[in-house]
Parts: structure tokens; sequence; C-alpha cells
């Protein structure tokens, strides 16, 4: 399995100077639990604010919800446009005049909410010293954390109000962030990669299409931003579209999985839609690179076939240098295969483009920029192996039966090199298949 570096801005040393009060009910690694702890206290000093806004007589509940949907859509903007650069420097930036003229009624409420959630009032000198605009910053380290916790308040104020009505609104808030809360943010953004045209994104929201008028404007992966640095995912979603959408087979085989990874879970994990377009883009983009047979290579030396020979003829007669499991000359190698010293060889082009883009890609994710750490791994299905599930119709007998004993061993496949005792709450699962050249399915999953 691919386990990431820290990406962001949280380390140890800041986890271990943090009460053990916040740090001991996550379970967590140390890095983790100092980011739960960080967003926790970021959500705790929204709270007040939050709680006079949602308590305000002189405030109908539609209001106090406008006022929210307002905040909302202006940290999403800014989120979505954390990799294009003249974006974030535009939408970073708030007219206070513009903000009062939006919200009429109590402007104050909003002010101090974006506050919390990483702005800053700014000075104008044209303006006499008077504050003029609120900016968000200035460094994302430090206003990602409160952003995120205020979305996340704001997420579970809004389905409190969907589920109860909107006298729920008074009630008490709970200010505690948990990984799954951070990976069900879906940025209010409709679609993972920006689209190059203006035609109509396949569904799962892998490219970008047409947005919503209430949709923020953009992807969190910027078209210019995949073109200059992964030019062969920017190509291949362009050439060869058809394998980027996904179809009934794909979506049957993602929700089975799901069901049968949550089978006997008392904490169920939570299907991340952030997640899930991630895994589609990785599943289907390895699927495409397959299909070039030069990206399957495995180049080696002709020493190194004759060592891989013999170290092949020592596995099978149980005799390879190292001993057991657990000894420390056994790693895995990208796809969480387990490997010696012996049988360490050249990645094929497929595991180079893997290791590289997927933390390129996994790193335009807020969440992921925050710190945490994500792995992904990957199945390969033959037809040979389930061709019930690649040849049958969806409504008949055969093709469920398939889809039984499929599921079940991906899902041995995964907790496998997941780990079985590994913290994992939330994932998102893609699934690509190619009918008509060597038959196969890519499953993809992304865990944090």
């Amino acid at each position: 399995s691919i386990v990431f570096p820290n990406l962001g801005g949280a380390d140890a040393a800041t986890a271990a100077a943090l009460p053990a009060m916040f740090a001991e009910p996550f379970g967590e690694p140390p890095v983790v639990a100092g980011i739960l702890a960080n967003l926790r206290l970021a959500s705790e000093a929204a709270l007040p604010p939050l709680r006079a806004l949602l308590c305000d007589t002189d405030l109908l509940p539609q209001q106090a919800l406008g006022q929210l949907d307002f905040i909302e859509t202006a940290l999403n903007t800014i989120l979505v446009n954390l990799q294009d650069p003249d974006g974030f420097a535009r939408f970073r930036r708030l007219r206070l005049v513009a903000v009062r003229r939006r919200i009429q009624n109590k402007p104050e409420h909003a002010e101090a909410l974006l506050k919390c959630a990483g702005f800053a009032l700014v000075a104008d000198a044209a303006a006499g010293g008077e504050p003029e605009h609120l900016e968000w910053g200035p460094a994302n380290a430090t206003a990602l954390a409160p952003a995120l916790s205020v979305l996340v308040l704001i997420a579970r104020v809004k389905a409190r109000a969907k589920a109860a009505g909107n006298r729920a609104l008074a009630e008490p808030v709970d200010a505690t962030v948990s990984v799954q809360d951070l990976a069900a943010l879906e940025y209010d953004c409709h679609n993972l990669v920006e689209s190059s045209d203006n035609t109509e994104a396949p569904s799962g929201g892998v490219m970008g299409g047409p947005q919503k008028v209430s949709a923020v404007k953009g992807a969190l992966i910027p078209r210019a931003w995949l073109e200059a640095r992964l030019p062969q995912v920017a190509l291949a979603l362009e050439e060869m579209k058809k394998f980027f959408k996904i179809g009934i087979r794909e979506k049957t085989v993602v929700r089975e999985l799901c069901r049968v990874l949550n089978a006997g879970r008392d904490d169920k994990l939570s299907n991340s839609t952030t997640l899930e377009r991630a895994a589609q883009l990785m599943a289907s983009m390895i699927l495409v690179s397959m299909r070039k047979p030069e990206m399957c290579a495995q180049p080696t030396t002709p020493a190194e076939e004759a060592l891989r020979e013999s170290v092949e003829l020592d596995s099978e007669g149980g005799a390879i240098a190292g001993g057991g499991g657990d000894s420390p000359h056994r790693s895995n190698d990208a796809l969480g295969r387990t490997t010696t010293p012996q049988t360490r060889r050249r990645q094929s082009g497929i595991e180079v483009l893997e290791s590289s883009a997927l933390p390129l890609l996994l790193g335009c994710i807020p969440a992921v920029k925050l710190g945490l750490q994500p792995r992904a791994v990957m199945e390969i299905v033959y037809l040979r192996e389930f061709p019930a599930f690649f040849t049958s119709g969806i409504q008949e007998k055969q093709f469920q039966v398939s889809i039984g004993a499929l599921k079940q061993r991906l899902a041995d496949a995964f907790r496998e090199k997941l780990g079985q005792g590994a913290e994992v709450h939330a994932i998102g699962i893609g699934c690509a298949i190619d009918i008509g050249r060597d038959d196969k399915a890519i499953v993809y999953v992304v865990a944090l």
C-alpha cells in the first residue's frame, strides 16, 4: 500500500505539546491526534459567535442559515482555488462593504465567524488606515484548520436543521471534529478535475462539466495545474474519456465492496465522495496506462532476471533468505506486495506513474493538505477469475453470484494490504473496467 509522508502543517511536536485530554480519546498516531486537537481548538473558538448567530432573536432562522450559507460559500471558494494562484489571490479577500451589503441584518455575526475561520481585518492605507477588507491567511498552514473546522460546524448545523427543523438550531453544537467529518466535506464542488471544455461531465464527478448555479465555480484540481504537473493524465482524460465514465457494473462493485468492508464494524467507515472521486480517477488512469505495453514492462538486466528466477525457485522450496513474514529485510512495494532485498526490482511505468501522481492529486484535497496521511491500495481483477461479472447481465443470477464472490475477495485483499488493526475512518472506492483488451477491472481504494 502507498503511505504518504506528512503533507501538511501539523507535526508530532505539536501533538506532544498539546494536553493529553485531546490526544487520548482519538486513539490515533501522534500526527493525526495533533491535527484533530488543533481542529477542536479552532472549532471551540468558533462556537461562541456561532451560538450568538443561531440564538439571536432578532434574526429569523432562515436569515441565520443564510449567513452560514454565505460563510460556507466564501470558504469553499477559497479552498477550491488553493492550486490556482490567480484565483486564490482574487477570492481570499472580501470587501467589508460587500459583506455588509450582502448581509444587511446583523452582519457582525458573519464577520465574527469569518475571523474564526482564518480571516483577518486588513487596513487600507488609501482609506486612512480604516479596515476595508477581510483577508484569509496569511498562510495556508495557519488558516486551513480554522476554515475546515468552521465548515464542519456549518455542515453539522445545516444537517440538524434539515433533520429536526429550524427549532433545533438553538441546541448545543458538538465541537469535536473527526477524520470522518473532514472526509465528508465536498467543498460545494461537484467535480474533482476541471474540464477543458463545456461538455457534459462523466457521472461520478471525476471531470468537471457544467456547474450548478449554487455550486462553487472551479474544481479542486485545475486543468492548467494538471497539465503542468501530470501531462500524461491530462492527455488521457481527453483522448480516452470513455474509461473515465462510471457504468452500472463499476457502481455495483463500489457499493457492494463498501458494504462488506463495513460488515461487523461498530464504527462504520465513512464513504467520502471526494476520496471516491480521487480513487475513480486513479483506477481509470491505471486502466488506460495498462493498455500501453511499455507501461506494464518491468525493465531488468539479464543478471537481475537470473537472480529473480533463483529467488522464485528458493521461495517454492521455502528457503527465502530473511525468514518469516516479520523479518526486517521484508517490506512492501508501491502496490502492497511483500518484497525482500533479493526480489526488489525496478518499478514498471504504471507503478512510477501511480507513486508520483497519487500524492500530487490527493495533495489538492484540503483535508490532506492539512496533514492527514491517506493510504491507497489497488487490486486487478481479470475476466478469467470472475467471468460472469464481466459477461452476464446485471439482473442475471450468475452476475449476482459472481459479484458476491468478487466483493469478498476484494475485501479480504484490501484488509490485508491496509492492515487488520489499522485506523481507517473514511474510504473512497473507484472501479474502472476494460472489456475488449485483456478484459480486466481496476479497483482502487483511498483510505483516511
